[in-house]
């Protein structure tokens, strides 16, 4: 077997790099973590040449961040997203009085992502993310052909107005989850960028379309390198 041109990364894990270290996430094991020093140095190493001894590289395969792939290539799998130039939050609100309906949807939506959250792996939830909002989006918006910018941050809006009526606790991965389901339902595609920072670590996540933040500023999305991008 040819190590070199054979392994990838782990399915489950992302990456991304920060001050010339790298961060992982595994989705599988809902955490983050990183390599320690001389694993770290052979991974770079493949990363940016391609070249490594096999011996070297069979830790990185004890360890599990590598998996047989034949003709796959590590470096694919390091997370790229649009650098964010504006934010909704920080635009003129173009939404006007929100329907009871809204009101409930956005009360459901939150309720029903907290429970998953709390009682289903990350996996599966985001699995069922992507489906949902897959066949939701597709019919109309499944590459912002139809989806004019005014109807992202009204519909972003709406959610992020009723958003505080909910009596569940704020945090952003269940309120972007929540938001882009709340978007789909209406045909319109987004992503949820999640980032880290490495010193001291902080993990964050947000909405995003293209180069506009739909629940977040720019300057403190900028803060974070993005390690992962959903769907």
């Amino acid at each position: 077997m040819d190590t070199a041109t054979s392994l990838r990364l782990r399915s489950s894990l992302s990456y991304c790099l920060i001050d010339g270290h790298a961060i992982f996430l595994d989705v599988d094991g809902d955490r983050y973590f990183r390599l320690p020093a001389p694993l770290e140095t052979t991974f770079l190493t493949h990363m940016t040449t391609g070249e490594c001894a096999t011996s070297a590289l069979r830790g990185l395969l004890e360890c599990g961040l590598l998996e047989n792939a034949p003709s796959s290539s590590l470096r694919r799998t390091q997370t790229f997203a649009e650098p964010p130039m504006r934010s909704a939050l920080e635009m003129a609100s173009v939404a006007g009085f929100f329907s009871v309906g809204a009101l409930l949807e956005v009360g459901t939506i939150v309720a029903s992502t907290y429970w998953r959250l709390r009682t289903r792996p990350l996996r599966d939830v985001l699995d069922h993310l992507v489906a949902r909002h897959v066949e939701d989006s597709a019919l109309k918006d499944a590459a912002h052909g139809e989806a004019t910018e005014r109807r992202l941050l009204a519909t972003a809006a709406v959610f992020n107005r009723i958003r505080p009526f909910v009596p569940v606790e704020t945090v952003c991965l269940l309120d972007s989850i929540a938001l882009l389901s709340f978007l789909a339902h209406r045909g319109l595609h987004a992503s949820i960028v999640m980032g880290v920072t490495c010193d001291p670590f902080e993990a964050h996540c947000w909405v995003q379309a293209r180069d506009l933040l739909l629940n977040e500023t720019v300057g403190d999305a900028c803060m974070y390198t993005p390690i992962k991008v959903i769907p």
